[in-house]
């Protein structure tokens, strides 16, 4: 094995394994019977590993992973067509964009946590007044003691620092 194709191979091990409860909880939001889906995360696994040489390693492996993922789901319904209940392909389909969209909106929130944390002690008061909260502007700025140009001044900073730590950290997840 070359050192790239070894890379490539470790980073795959690496990204597969990180993944498996996740990729579990995508399968079970798709296949409610927990025996049926780790029997489909299983045959995603084999099914990931076989394919493992068509995995670009700059490209996204959650979105390789829950595809395959969603194909076995697939698979496995046709398989048991003769079962009393059974979706149809598009409600599986339309399933699992609903479960990769609330991965992806979950992400976001942890990262967006994350970056609150990062921000100065008075821009994250401010942060948490108006948007935990819900207080006005002009409520912020009588609380603090401040002008209502210098809280928008503060939420102003705190939104540009919050965007870039969040696409510095979504960025690097994926390039991850």
């Amino acid at each position: 094995m070359t050192p790239d194709a070894n890379d490539q191979h470790e980073r795959l091990v690496q990204e597969l394994t990180s993944s498996q409860t996740r990729l579990y909880g995508f399968i079970l939001t798709l296949l409610p019977d927990r025996d049926a889906a780790r029997d489909v995360l299983q045959e995603t696994n084999l099914v990931v590993w076989r394919k493992a040489n068509e995995f670009a390693a700059d490209s996204n492996f959650w979105a390789w992973a829950t595809q395959i993922a969603r194909y076995q789901v697939l698979s496995h319904f046709r398989d048991s067509g003769r079962d009393r209940l059974v979706f149809d392909e598009d409600v599986i389909e339309n399933l699992a964009t609903a479960a990769e969209q609330h991965s992806a909106d979950a992400d976001r929130v942890r990262v967006l946590v994350a970056c609150v944390k990062k921000l100065p002690r008075a821009q994250a008061e401010a942060v948490a007044l108006r948007y935990r909260s819900g207080s006005s502007i002009d409520e912020i700025a009588r609380e603090r003691g401040q002008t209502v140009a210098a809280v928008k001044m503060l939420l102003l900073r705190a939104r540009r620092a919050l965007l870039k730590c969040m696409e510095l950290a979504l960025r690097t997840e994926v390039d991850e």
